[in-house]
């Protein structure tokens, strides 16, 4: 989830120079058109997005978008305008072909559908951006792209992120939401000045391979692109203060697909915790087969996919997409009939209702209808952080589950964080919800920090009773094992998890 989509986007100068000619000769239906900034700024935001829709690979065109592409950002925030006016102006003073979609429940959003375009300069300026900033300038305006600016879209992305800080958030919340806004750039600016053109051929050979189709390949471009263009990841709170996660607000880092963003990360240490929705959920439940499954293979990364997908007759390697996608949207309120279906075309026929036999999955859905049932009949549930969470309007018995479980997330590897902060030897460099990656100032002492750092969380696993624990997911070097010493897991006879309120 993005929680601003828009940002400022950058662009080798030569083709922006290119776009504003073909577009502003004097051809338009107003003549004047190309000295009116807000619709030249539109026109090479078309060039360059800063994000495209991930089913057609269209240009976004949001609200917020537009108010800063006309330098309106405050009447937006104040929810004083109407991004429309822009579009239609653009039509009828530069672009009578343009067209966009309505507004999109899905994405919160509008794309551009069509607008008269040169083929040519849209692939020059959609592919992949050098991490140079000399040749670079903002799509918007053509300004420079400088050290300086970047800092200062850097603080100002910062200081909106605290601007919509609430309050009725846990107080440890803010505090992750300080440390991870606070972290020095030069970590992330490295890393793409390091490993930008490497993750670029990635790209282009996952293409080439059909490894990703050409939407994707769009869609990881925008990012790659914003990611030049601000390398450091900003975070806020959830707007809606209907989960204590934290959101990024900015392409990068967070909004590329794994296999992309791992180019980037190769110097950094990533960290999971094993199944941790799964965990949270079984015991909060009282899914006891499959608390006592996780139990038996504490800390082993994959193994309940491993089991689900031999309840199909598959191979992990096969299957693993869809399996996860079929568990976690049963745990988040799907209707099981629509899983059989889905699973049936994307793995096969059978494959579905082989699914819903197993026992583990009988188990959770038995136990999900138990636990919603009396959500229902409290009309509400206590919150990880002990808040009463209320139904209402928006709000089911699924929205109020997961707003309890990603709490209790969050509250597992805060741990990490405090240690983090009582040190200056290394810094939680991103946040993903179920772990993190690491930055170590000493790689010689890396595999000892990361046994401190899985120990902290370890221990509030089984202080708190939940059947997960933090893995090793990918070293500093490469590697992709769990190198840390396995902690047995000791089941405690009275869980914490089971002690909350509906």
């Amino acid at each position: 989830m993005i929680t601003t989509r828009h940002q400022r986007t950058v662009i080798e100068a030569p083709v922006r120079e290119a776009i504003v000619a073909r577009h502003y000769d004097g051809t338009t239906p107003d003549p004047e058109a190309g000295t009116v900034p807000r619709l030249v700024a539109l026109t090479t935001h078309l060039y360059a997005p800063d994000a495209v829709d991930d089913e057609t690979g269209r240009p976004f065109v949001c609200a917020r978008t537009l108010a800063s592409l006309e330098d309106r950002l405050a009447q937006f925030h104040s929810k004083n305008y109407k991004g429309e006016d822009l579009l239609r102006e653009y039509r009828d003073r530069v672009d009578p072909t343009f067209e966009w979609s309505p507004y999109r429940m899905r994405n919160k959003c509008r794309t551009a559908t069509q607008f008269d375009c040169d083929p040519d300069l849209v692939l020059l300026a959609r592919a992949p951006r050098t991490s140079d900033p000399a040749v670079l300038v903002y799509a918007a305006d053509g300004t420079p792209v400088t050290s300086d600016s970047r800092a200062g879209d850097l603080d100002e992305a910062r200081a909106g992120a605290f601007a919509r800080s609430g309050c009725h958030f846990d107080h440890r919340v803010p505090i992750v939401l300080d440390y991870l806004n606070s972290l020095p750039s030069n970590r992330y600016t490295s890393a793409v000045n390091l490993y930008h053109q490497r993750a670029v051929a990635r790209a282009e050979k996952l293409l080439a391979s059909d490894e990703i189709t050409g939407v994707q390949h769009s869609v990881a471009l925008a990012s790659m692109a914003a990611l030049v263009a601000q390398p450091t990841p900003v975070y806020a709170l959830s707007r809606r203060e209907r989960s204590q996660r934290l959101f990024p607000v900015n392409q990068g880092l967070l909004t590329l697909s794994s296999t992309l963003s791992k180019e980037y990360r190769a110097d950094w240490a990533t960290y999971d915790l094993v199944s941790s929705q799964s965990a949270i959920n079984a015991v909060d439940w009282g899914a006891d087969k499959v608390t006592s499954f996780l139990e038996r293979h504490i800390g082993t990364p994959g193994a309940l996919w491993a089991h689900l997908a031999a309840a199909v007759g598959k191979d992990i390697a096969e299957v693993k997409g869809p399996i996860k996608e079929a568990f976690y949207s049963l745990q988040f309120g799907k209707d099981i009939d629509a899983i059989v279906v889905g699973l049936d075309g994307s793995v096969g026929a059978g494959a579905g209702e082989a699914f819903t036999d197993d026992r583990l999955v009988r188990d959770f859905a038995e136990a999900r209808n138990r636990w919603y049932r009396q959500i229902k009949g409290a009309r509400g549930l206590e919150g990880a952080f002990g808040e009463w969470i209320p139904l209402g309007r928006g709000r089911d018995a699924a929205s109020l589950a997961a707003e309890r479980s990603q709490g209790v997330e969050f509250l597992l590897l805060y741990p990490a964080v405090e240690l983090a902060m009582s040190t200056d030897r290394w810094d939680i460099v991103l946040w993903q919800h179920d772990g993190f990656d690491v930055a170590f100032r000493d790689k010689s002492r890396w595999l000892q920090t990361g046994r401190q750092i899985c120990a902290a969380v370890d221990d509030e696993c089984r202080r708190r009773g939940y059947p997960t624990r933090l893995v090793l997911d990918r070293s500093p070097d490469g590697g992709d094992t769990d190198r840390h010493a396995r902690v047995p897991y000791k089941a405690r006879s009275q869980r914490l998890g089971r002690g909350c309120r509906v």
